[in-house]
């Protein structure tokens, strides 16, 4: 019932403009405009503002917050997808709500459609399953508070990861992380993989299939900094974004909206249930999956308006 009187709004572009606001928005802006508030709070003598920034962006350490179910209805019958000429998905193959690691490629600058093709999403197997994204951003102010009332969002690390999958409950995930972002060029399709072998090693441990689903047209949201790539890879290992870009032109941090994104599931890769698998197995799979992920490419890169000379970049 709160959320009745924005209810309007659903289905519209100014949907669109909320959900990117409640989501990138808040992910990008929200620790500066957090740190400029305490400043001026600082300068000015504003204890009343300084105390309310204060507990706005220290909320998530202290006090307990959990879903939100009506916030999470909220934001998936407002259908962000509008805000983009087209956000598609499309299942090749059924998803089980049991049992299925959905790997998501590219990650794009923002991971759009892993937000609104995996996170939001309404398609049977993906809706219930449980998303993991980096550590990192479950700190953050006023963003980390949204994904834990969306519920479905936990942290990327070893220990959540080890226990979601014991649950056997269906999972999704972006196994190229931020160096996968840093290789982002519009016009250009570039997963990050070789050293990316955990992934491989969850669904053995606990018997997982790996599903491969990728977004075609997702590179191409933003502008981005195509240089000094070593250089910027460098400082992901460090844990700095090395990205640098520009979207929609009346607020370049929100992607592009003229874009054309389709995500498309592809078939699971069947893979043995090895309690503790050893590297041999690891990287077995692991390049079993890398084919996999490059047959989905290019079985569906005509359909999505690709050239025929446009290929899957492995990184």
């Amino acid at each position: 019932m709160c959320f009745f009187p924005l209810r309007c709004l659903n289905d519209t572009v100014f949907a669109g403009w909320l959900v990117h606001a409640l989501l990138p928005g808040t992910w990008t802006l929200g620790t500066p405009v957090v740190g400029l508030l305490l400043y001026v709070a600082y300068a000015y003598n504003l204890r009343a503002l300084g105390c309310l920034v204060a507990f706005v962006g220290t909320y998530q350490f202290f006090f307990p917050h959990r879903r939100w179910p009506a916030f999470q209805r909220f934001m998936k019958e407002l259908h962000g997808t509008t805000y983009y000429k087209k956000c598609a998905c499309i299942l090749a193959a059924p998803v089980s709500p049991v049992k299925r690691l959905v790997c998501f490629h590219p990650h794009g600058i923002f991971s759009t459609c892993f937000t609104f093709n995996g996170v939001l999403s309404e398609e049977e197997g993906l809706r219930d399953a449980t998303y993991f994204v980096a550590t990192g951003v479950h700190y953050l102010p006023i963003f980390s508070v949204i994904l834990h009332w969306l519920g479905n969002v936990k942290k990327a690390d070893a220990r959540t990861v080890r226990k979601e999958m014991a649950t056997g409950r269906s999972c999704g995930i972006l196994p190229g992380g931020f160096e996968e972002a840093t290789l982002t060029v519009r016009g250009q399709d570039r997963v990050f993989l070789k050293q990316r072998k955990g992934f491989v090693k969850f669904a053995l441990r606990y018997g997982y299939k790996l599903q491969p689903a990728y977004t075609f047209g997702e590179a191409d949201a933003f502008f981005a900094f195509p240089y000094f790539l070593k250089l910027r890879l460098t400082l992901n290992a460090l844990k700095i974004p090395g990205v640098i870009f520009l979207g929609n032109p009346l607020f370049p941090i929100f992607p592009r909206s003229n874009v054309e994104m389709t995500t498309v599931v592809g078939p699971p890769l069947d893979v043995p249930h090895i309690a503790e698998p050893t590297a041999a197995d690891v990287d077995e799979y692991h390049r079993l999956y890398i084919d996999a992920l490059r047959n989905l490419f290019d079985t569906y890169k005509a359909q999505a308006g690709y050239p025929e000379s446009r290929i899957l970049q492995v990184y």
